[in-house]
């Protein structure tokens, strides 16, 4: 195996171990992808409240035999949108994407979702090197986070980051397919 081959699986095991942080290993996603779409604030704080009744069932060690019941595991629910831009090969967020991001701050600020933490993914298409991807796509996360808590006063501690590149694409038979440049939120069950 080729060095840069190397790299790119280690990149993609810390990335997928990371991304354990918000998520419970084998659960499925519950992916809202508003792509292309204009959601309202109420549509956004639907999407955007923890998916806790949404439950998969998992089997773990001593929890076979009479009675026992297999225990639940809550599903991560990822909100995606293509409409947060950035300017080409940067992490300037676009004019464009400032509607959007502020409708979705006044969401995380409502009541309903005031105490909720979130995990902020930045993710790009495949073109490019994987390290040049990857250290993008922390950046336009990070970027997003930074533009969350100056223009809403979002308290940090609720916003965590992390760039995925183009190790989850959302367009896999097109790798390089704009409709993988994306920022993906994931409510945590993790409240303040």
């Amino acid at each position: 195996m080729r060095a840069d081959q190397q790299r790119f699986w280690l990149v993609t095991s810390l990335v997928v171990a990371l991304s354990g942080f918000f998520s419970i290993a084998g659960a499925a996603d519950d992916l809202i992808d508003y792509a292309g779409k204009n959601p309202s604030r109420d549509e956004l704080i639907d999407a955007l409240t923890p998916a806790a009744n949404i439950r998969t069932r998992g089997i773990s060690p001593g929890t076979m035999g009479a009675g026992a019941a297999a225990p639940t595991a809550v599903v991560p629910r990822k909100v995606s949108f293509d409409q947060i831009t950035f300017e080409l090969n940067s992490d300037r967020i676009s004019p464009k994407a400032r509607a959007l991001l502020d409708r979705l701050g006044d969401a995380m600020t409502s009541d309903q979702l005031s105490d909720v933490n979130f995990l902020i993914e930045g993710h790009t298409d495949a073109s490019g090197s994987l390290p040049y991807n990857m250290r993008l796509s922390s950046k336009r996360a990070d970027a997003v986070r930074r533009y969350l808590i100056e223009s809403y006063s979002i308290e940090p501690s609720r916003l965590k980051t992390i760039g995925k590149g183009p190790t989850d694409l959302l367009d896999k038979a097109n790798p390089e397919s704009g409709k993988n440049r994306r920022v993906v939120f994931l409510p945590s069950e993790d409240r303040q």
